[in-house]
């Protein structure tokens, strides 16, 4: 066969994958059959039996000592973690594998295939384990330059972490300089796996070579990477384009009432996203290959066409599959359609007031989020040396009013009145009794955070309760806390509602006697909100920014959203009440297909 000699990999990518689209695409919907079918349920059940050992059944703050001092429970999480790994370098490594044969001229076969994986995990020791675990499991997915495994979805900082991070001008250097150094890396090492697969180096020679290629600066695999992304969202704008028209006319014909038009073009976008997702990992994987081959001079072989009987019947089986996947895509999306959910049922909570135009904790900030729309405003209180509330997240004043001074060091009299300043926006520090005074006034509820900062005197729940029954605040607001044990004290001491905050959990429903759980966005799952609803508890979610993470919510009929955005999380969930159209549904359900997943 004719070698291709000075072909750029651009273009060799370009020409393999026009002849052989069906069949990349056939290996793409194989893997993710894998994934969805063998791959997540054998991890949730490795994980569902690591769990069964935790007296609780979840990870979380509370249950991490004990699981880190069970020997069986480390065990199960240490055959997951291999297993974990396992199934992501087969993931990755098929298409790869794919791309190399062509362009050696070879067939693809399972046989070759089956060999070539075993001679590859020969090569594997442990040191490379590890570093193909930190660079696939870790960087990539963190790094988020389109080249991932889909059992890695979920690896992300959680957002709490980069919005507390930010708030400070210190603390966003740290962490838009340690993203760049996250994506620095994922491009240097973009090589690493074409490396690995198409040679004899081991994975640690492999990033060094990948390393030595992409150059100080790796403009090359940037802008590759960063073209194909506004390809493939040119592609599914217009797609989404033609069924939104699609939708349009056929309502305007057959009426507004039919889910099935709706359903239809729903499916067509769902199906459009995979193959176009599709389209471009197999094209930027035969790009990696092709440009790995150029450096070992290897040449790339001209693809061979496939018989005309056998592209036939291929082109026939992936048009079969299609339409099936089409017609159940569009059961699916229809039965959606018919439940009737009340979006309204979604509390907004303003988290902090409304950041957006005051500064945090403050009366402007409480005022802000009432004008906004905010159901619930919540807030942050500590206690000061004299044993009284002052509305304040920070222990320290440092952030907010550039002294460095601890709240429990003064008295309330001393911090009230406090200057706070946000960038341009300007306020005062001010009383528990003041904010809740001026809620009362605004009918807004309150969830008043509780923030036990360790040098609070015995008796921290029971003053707290004392407080609100001093001040007579209405038995609809709420408390919470981070601190289970102090939250479920003060559940035992007054007429509201107490909240348990958990930052992360993985697994079941958090073991509380509150009557509700709020939960970190990173952790929140179905089992969660179902198990909440079993047990008679609300769940909420915090911090919610993403307006497609907020549109997915309040269409998943979460019990709250806690949200720095509090404008857009109010008209998000009216949108969401006045979707009856045609194509209102459809827009609102292509924005969920095509925005973040959760």
């Amino acid at each position: 066969m004719e070698p291709l000699i000075g072909v750029p990999p651009a273009r060799v990518a370009t020409r393999v994958l026009r002849r052989h689209l069906v069949g990349y695409l056939s290996i793409v919907a194989l893997v993710h059959a894998f994934v969805l079918g063998v791959a997540m349920p054998l991890l949730g059940r490795l994980f569902d039996l690591a769990l069964d050992t935790v007296d609780e059944g979840a990870v979380n703050m509370d249950s991490i000592s004990s699981v880190l001092l069970s020997p069986l429970t480390v065990l199960v999480l240490v055959v997951f973690s291999a297993v974990a790994i396992a199934l992501v370098f087969l993931e990755l490594a098929v298409l790869t594998l794919a791309a190399q044969r062509h362009l050696e001229g070879d067939s693809i076969q399972l046989r070759g295939f089956v060999d070539d994986l075993l001679h590859m995990v020969r090569k594997l020791d442990v040191t490379s384990v590890l570093l193909f675990a930190l660079y696939a499991v870790f960087l990539l997915p963190l790094a988020n330059i389109g080249i991932t495994s889909g059992l890695t979805t979920h690896v992300a900082v959680p957002a709490f972490i980069g919005g507390e991070l930010t708030k400070t001008t210190g603390g966003a250097i740290t962490w838009w300089l340690l993203n760049a150094v996250i994506v620095y890396l994922a491009l240097r090492l973009v090589l690493t796996l074409a490396i690995f697969l198409g040679s004899e180096r081991r994975l640690p020679g492999a990033m060094r070579d990948s390393f030595r290629a992409t150059g100080w600066v790796p403009w090359r695999p940037a802008v590759v990477l960063a073209g194909a992304a506004a390809v493939l969202v040119v592609v599914l704008a217009l797609v989404s384009g033609l069924a939104l028209v699609v939708t349009a006319l056929a309502a305007s014909v057959g009426g507004s009432e039919s889910v099935w038009w709706p359903g239809f073009s729903l499916a067509l976008v769902d199906l459009a996203r995979f193959v176009a997702l599709g389209i471009a990992a197999a094209w930027v994987t035969l790009w990696l290959v092709s440009w790995e081959r150029d450096l070992t001079d290897e040449p790339d072989v001209r693809p061979r066409r496939m018989r005309p009987r056998n592209r036939r019947l291929v082109t026939a089986a992936a048009g079969l599959v299609a339409a099936v996947a089409l017609g159940i895509g569009t059961l699916a999306h229809a039965a959606d359609l018919r439940v009737v959910r009340d979006p309204s049922s979604t509390v907004v909570v303003g988290h902090r007031g409304y950041t957006a135009e005051a500064v945090e904790n403050t009366i402007p900030a409480l005022e802000a989020a009432a004008e906004a729309g905010a159901d619930v405003v919540e807030m942050d209180v500590l206690e000061t040396r004299d044993q009284q509330l002052v509305v304040m997240h920070d222990v320290n004043l440092g952030r907010l009013a550039g002294k460095d001074v601890d709240v429990w060091e003064e008295d309330l009299a001393d911090l009230v009145g406090t200057p706070l300043r946000v960038g341009r926006l300007e306020a005062t520090l001010p009383s528990f009794e003041e904010y809740a005074a001026r809620a009362e006034e605004l009918g807004v509820r309150l969830l008043v955070e509780l923030k036990p900062h360790g040098h609070e005197a015995p008796g921290f729940a029971e003053r707290v309760a004392a407080d609100l029954a001093a001040l007579d605040v209405p038995d609809d607001w709420l408390v919470q806390s981070l601190d289970r044990d102090l939250v479920e004290q003060v559940g035992e001491l007054v007429p509201q509602d107490v909240g348990y905050v958990v930052p992360f959990n993985i697994g079941a429903l958090p073991a509380t006697s509150a009557d509700f759980v709020v939960v970190e966005d990173w952790s929140f799952s179905d089992r969660i909100r179902r198990e909440g609803r079993d047990a008679g508890k609300d769940v909420w979610v915090w911090t919610v920014n993403d307006s497609g993470l907020l549109r997915s919510y309040i269409r998943r009929g979460v019990d709250g959203i806690i949200t720095d955005r509090v404008g857009s999380a109010v008209a998000d969930r009216e949108l969401g009440a006045m979707v009856e159209s045609p194509v209102g549904q459809f827009l609102d359900g292509a924005l969920r297909i095509l925005g973040p997943r959760s």
